[in-house]
C-alpha cells in the first residue's frame, strides 16, 4: 500500500468514516505519516459530508493490508 496525496481511502473495519489524504507527510519503512480530512458517509443524502479540519495521523506498515484506496 502507497498513500498518495488527493485520494480517499477506506478502512476495512469502519463503516461511515474514510479519510482524504491531503499530504503525505513522511514515508518509513515503519509508518507513513498523513496529513487527513475525515469523511463522514451519509446514507441518508448518498453524499459525504466534509469535517473541514485536517489532522495529522500515523498508519503503521502492519496495518497496509487494513486499507483500500476508494478514489
Amino acid at each position: 500500500m502507497r498513500f498518495i496525496s488527493g485520494a480517499v481511502y477506506r478502512h476495512k473495519n469502519c463503516l461511515d468514516i474514510d479519510l482524504e489524504v491531503k499530504k503525505v507527510q513522511y514515508r518509513s519503512p515503519d509508518y507513513t505519516k498523513l496529513r487527513v480530512i475525515y469523511l463522514n458517509r451519509n446514507w441518508q443524502n448518498g453524499f459525504f459530508v466534509i469535517d473541514p479540519r485536517p489532522e495529522t495521523v500515523k498508519i503503521k506498515s502492519s496495518d497496509y493490508w487494513l486499507w483500500e484506496r476508494i478514489r
